[in-house]
């Protein structure tokens, strides 16, 4: 059921997000069928992750029992917690963040902000077919940085 709600203002630990496009965490589809915290707050918005913009900048809501204990972002706008909102990264648009969600998010700091690979190292990812391996690839891979700066695959010419 779709029903419009006043939003309350935030309080200082929250932001309010005004929601672009919204991600389908495997997560969402246990809530929806009561599998995952049954016992969670009712009525309730579903929706972990999604892509919107905040107090002027890009971001991505992702954590802090958004959509699970607390009203999720499968909405227009949403309050938050201030912790659940990471800045996206200039380039990347409000689809792909979405998509991406929280394991893109995760490959993302990995690759850049806890690693700080850079050209001259040589990336192994150790379960690289799961959610966040295969994104750690990916991104690794586009910024030239497997195998020392080589493609580790390269592209299929038809």
């Amino acid at each position: 059921m779709v029903e419009d709600v006043e939003l309350r203002e935030p309080r200082e630990d929250e932001v309010l997000v005004d929601l672009q496009f919204g991600g389908i965490n495997p997560v969402d589809t246990y809530m929806a069928k009561g599998t995952v915290l049954p016992d969670a707050p009712m009525p309730r918005t579903l929706g972990s992750e999604a892509s919107g913009t905040a107090e002027g900048g890009a971001v991505l809501v992702s954590g802090q029992g958004v959509g699970s204990v607390r009203d999720g972002v499968w909405a227009q706008a949403a309050i938050v917690p201030r912790e659940a909102v990471h800045d996206i990264p200039d380039g990347v648009d409000h689809r792909a963040a979405a998509a991406m969600g929280v394991a893109g998010l995760t490959a993302w700091n990995v690759v850049h902000d806890l690693g700080k690979v850079t050209v001259d190292d040589r990336v192994l990812v150790l379960g690289a077919s799961g959610g966040v391996g295969t994104m750690i690839v990916s991104l690794a891979a586009a910024a030239g940085r497997l195998c020392g700066g080589r493609p580790a695959i390269k592209p299929r010419r038809s």
